[in-house]
């Protein structure tokens, strides 16, 4: 039996957890996989990113982690779709030394 859309969004919080980027992210996407970014301080305009440009920037994102965690707040699941929202803390490798 396939992996339901919680299990394998439960597997990509303990990927990133683990320290995972880039390509051994890859199986746990969609080809046409998405991040919807909404406006923000740092994107006041938001943005859409496509799954070779997610894989990128966690690449580089794991450099400058030493550590990252995620608390999911709740799930919830209805056929292929699956809501996760979660909170993520991090520290970088220069407050890590």
């Amino acid at each position: 039996m396939a992996d339901t859309p919680l299990q394998i969004a439960r597997a990509l919080h303990r990927a990133l957890e683990a320290g995972r980027s880039g390509a051994e992210l890859r199986a746990l996407f969609t080809g046409d996989a998405r991040t919807i970014e909404h406006p923000n301080l740092i994107k006041p305009a938001g943005g859409v990113v496509t799954l070779e440009r997610m894989l990128a920037a966690s690449a580089t994102g794991a450099e400058l982690l030493a550590r990252q965690s995620y608390s999911v707040h709740h799930e919830l699941e209805l056929g292929s779709l699956a809501v996760s929202p979660w909170g993520c803390s991090a520290e970088t490798q220069e407050r890590a030394c």
